[in-house]
């Protein structure tokens, strides 16, 4: 369960800031300069962004960046609000000055602004360094003091005249204490309770949620003074607290506390892994919220992706447990039978510690077509992971593969036992592989039918199920002999780019669009009693996806790592494959570049050195990012469609959070 508080995310002061900031971006593109006064947020994912667009900088921590800017620029004034020595720097280059202090620092401003008698002394309770206290003192007239801890006030004369102001978002209990020793001392003294109402309350809310979750995850930035306390404040009722930065890497890695810097990590960090899976509760409760600086579609990107790793690991054990009763069955059949037995157990070891995301696919079409009322994917689940494990069998051979799933492949390891055994020569005991695999995984194919037929749904439904069934595999070989073909057969990549790409295409759409997505969540949909519309509008969403799932792949078989990925990442290498982002850098490369490409893609026996070449070759031609962006353009296509009304809002969450998951994964 996935607990998202309301009070989370921009403030209304950041959003006013953010949002007409974002409206200048017009005045860019009509050539007009237009400056950010320093970080308008403390959000390295929402100042990125504005940086994307053209928007310049101006270092509130440079003395020359003011005189730098041209003329009557646009300058965007932060909500941490400036000092009136800034205010007159900018006027004298005539900028145009958007000021989008937040309405509760200019009541600070305004109160010590009043404060101009010289019996005044000014005393702000905040950190010295942060923009929001350096722009108050900047406001001062008469002497002023920063307070950050108790210990400040020690030589400090606190009799006559003291006004004493708080930097918005600091801490309440810090308020509190110095308020009070302020007060010990001069009981005269002005106080101004100038703490931002809403961050408080932000802060209780989450408090309140963290002590009743099994993990916490806070998002905001590193740098952000109320993301750090708001992670600090949950921490304090939960150890099992973590913070999130954002959804891109930042280089370098942020410190104190330990960012997490993008959603891949949420897969990878093993303390965060552990919590989740050792959670006491049957229910594994998730508490999130954010600071108020972090923008909407930081929140829900997170959220969505945790909802659907909620989603994930229910379905992951519902299909794991009915995996091992189905085999069991198997195994009780054929007891008799060595031979069988063996090949059960190769079959069922190798089946075990996949991703089950095609059969999860098909819980969640299930979901969608019946809106929860339904409970019959379990049976297809399983045969279709059957399935999948034995086209990986077979194709483990096509692709001269050692190790899958972290695991010997079946042909290599049948070949090894039978060495062992017999004295028999290499090449007969690597048949002996290859043929005991080709059976193992033909009969796969078999049981997997078998299993289907445990589904409880009437028959008719049952007939459309077997039916679509036998279609996805049908295009799942299909795309299999392209693939296997095509690097033997080249489409001239020079000549003919056009046709080598809509080939390509279209062997990721059959061989994993429609075999690791479309298919299974249609084939769900179907067993939930889905329509030809529903049914359509989930094919639409999930075979762009599904390309964007294969290319993701591409990439990760040149830049991931074997410990990663559970294979060698040499296998696409070596195997000469077709892909977009190769097609891409040999149709864009430099005759020497080309050169280089022929002499280490496809080498049978390619090693590291090979893999680097390939990789720094893929970086210079602007392949690397030309994978990048289709998997954006892709997976952006898919969203679109998401918001529809045939989908209910939980499932449209959990559909974002799985593009998320796919897009954002390092495996």
């Amino acid at each position: 369960m996935v607990t998202l508080i309301k009070e989370s995310g921009f403030c209304d002061g950041v959003r006013r800031a953010v949002d007409n900031a974002e409206k200048l971006h017009v005045n860019i593109l009509a050539g007009q300069k237009v400056f950010l006064y320093g970080d308008l947020v403390n959000n390295t994912y929402v100042m990125q962004s504005f940086f994307e667009k053209g928007f310049g900088y101006i270092d509130p921590e440079n003395p020359e960046s003011i005189k730098a800017i041209p003329q009557g620029a646009i300058v965007v004034i932060r909500t941490h609000g400036v000092s009136h020595h800034v205010e007159t720097e900018l006027i004298a280059k005539n900028a145009v000055i958007k000021d989008y202090t937040c309405s509760k620092v200019k009541r600070i401003h305004k109160i010590v602004e009043e404060k101009k008698s010289n019996e005044y002394r000014i005393l702000i309770i905040g950190k010295k360094n942060h923009p929001e206290v350096i722009g108050i003192k900047g406001r001062c007239t008469v002497p002023v003091h920063v307070i950050e801890k108790e210990d400040d006030l020690v030589d400090i004369d606190l009799s006559g005249k003291i006004c004493v102001v708080t930097q918005s978002t600091c801490d309440v209990d810090t308020w509190k204490t110095i308020s009070s020793f302020i007060l010990s001392k001069n009981p005269d003294a002005e106080i101004h309770n100038t703490l931002c109402s809403v961050i408080e309350n932000r802060e209780t809310a989450a408090k309140e949620i963290a002590a009743s979750s099994d993990v916490m995850f806070v998002i905001g930035d590193s740098e952000s003074s109320n993301s750090k306390r708001l992670f600090s404040q949950c921490y304090s009722v939960n150890n099992n607290t973590f913070p999130i930065t954002s959804l891109f890497e930042l280089r370098p890695k942020p410190e104190n506390p330990p960012f997490i810097d993008s959603l891949s990590e949420l897969e990878s960090k093993h303390e965060i892994a552990k919590v989740m899976q050792n959670a006491s509760s049957i229910v594994l409760t998730i508490g999130l919220t954010a600071s108020a600086s972090a923008p909407d579609n930081v929140i829900y990107a997170v959220r969505d992706y945790l909802l659907f790793k909620e989603f994930i690991g229910k379905a992951k054990k519902e299909i794991e447990a009915a995996a091992r009763n189905y085999f069991d069955d198997y195994r009780s059949e054929a007891a008799d039978n060595s031979f069988v037995q063996s090949s059960l157990d190769s079959l069922c070891y190798q089946n075990e510690g996949g991703k089950r995301i095609r059969g999860i696919m098909i819980k969640l079409g299930e979901k969608i077509a019946s809106h929860e009322n339904n409970d019959n994917y379990l049976p297809i689940a399983v045969g279709y992971e059957l399935f999948q494990t034995s086209v990986l069998i077979h194709d483990d051979i096509i692709d001269k593969s050692d190790t899958r799933r972290n695991k010997t492949t079946i042909h290599v390891e049948s070949a090894k036992n039978i060495k062992s055994i017999i004295d028999i020569s290499d090449n007969n005991a690597k048949h002996f592989g290859l043929s005991r695999a080709l059976c193992i995984g033909d009969y796969g194919f078999f049981m997997s039918y078998q299993f289907l037929a445990k589904c409880k749904v009437d028959s008719l439904v049952l007939t459309r199920v077997y039916n679509f069934y036998s279609k996805i595999l049908a295009i799942t070989c299909e795309g299999e002999i392209m693939d296997s073909i095509l690097p033997f057969e080249k489409i001239s990549i020079l000549d003919s780019y056009e046709e080598f790409e809509r080939t390509v295409r279209q062997i990721y759409e059959y061989k994993t669009a429609w075999y690791t997505l479309a298919g299974p969540i249609m084939l769900g949909a179907i067993c939930g009693g889905a329509n030809e519309e529903l049914i359509e509008l989930l094919k639409n969403i999930t075979i762009p996806l599904g390309i964007a799932f294969q290319i993701k792949d591409d990439l990760l078989g040149i830049y991931s790592s074997e410990g990663v990925l559970g294979k060698s990442v040499l296998s696409d290498i070596r195997e000469n494959k077709q892909t977009l982002m190769f097609g891409f850098a040999y149709k864009n490369a430099t005759v020497q570049q080309r050169l280089l490409l022929d002499q280490h893609y496809g080498k049978e026996d390619a090693d590291e050195k090979d893999l680097e070449i390939i990789r720094k070759l893929f970086k210079e031609i602007g392949a690397k990012k030309y994978a990048e962006d289709e998997i954006q353009l892709l997976s952006d296509r898919s969203r679109v469609l998401i918001a529809n009304d045939m989908i209910d809002n939980e499932y449209q969450s959990i559909l974002n959070g799985l593009i998320n998951y796919l897009i954002g994964r390092n495996f």
